[in-house]
């Protein structure tokens, strides 16, 4: 099963990486030579900052479900929220993806993390598994691998 995952992660990066160069080349005449400064307020590459280039929304954080939604959303058949792949970290950010896609408003709550000392364990989440049930809504929804 990680194997797959490593498999689907690195055919995700791959097709991300392509559609980055040829949008990149086809529009290349069109950009001045200006350098570009973009001010993101997360990690570059965590999942909040990925998540955010991936649907082009300003979202504080796309990992904790401190946001609200309308109960319409759940009914929505176009919204398969008990997908049975759904099952670690992907619902939150699969439901605010389709949330955003679909046009739903929602409402994110500012909140503050405040993680143990290091000694006793700064998280549960096993690095790089845990990043990819993160990002794979993304990828699977995106790609149209999954609905």
């Amino acid at each position: 099963m990680q194997q797959h995952m490593s498999r689907m992660l690195v055919i995700a990066a791959a097709a991300i990486a392509a559609a980055s160069l040829a949008a990149r080349s086809a529009n290349a005449e069109l950009l001045d030579s200006r350098p570009i400064t973009v001010v993101i307020p997360f990690t570059p590459g965590a999942s909040s900052d990925t998540f955010q280039r991936l649907v082009a929304k300003r979202v504080t954080e796309s990992t904790n479900g401190f946001r609200a939604f309308r109960t319409a959303l759940l009914r929505d058949p176009r919204i398969d929220w008990r997908q049975p792949w759904l099952d670690r970290y992907e619902l939150e950010p699969y439901l605010l993806l389709k949330t955003i896609r679909l046009g739903y408003r929602h409402t994110e709550v500012p909140v503050t993390k405040i993680y143990p000392p290091r000694e006793i364990g700064y998280t549960k989440m096993r690095p790089f598994v845990d990043w990819w049930s993160i990002i794979r809504p993304i990828v699977y929804v995106g790609l149209g691998l999954r609905t």
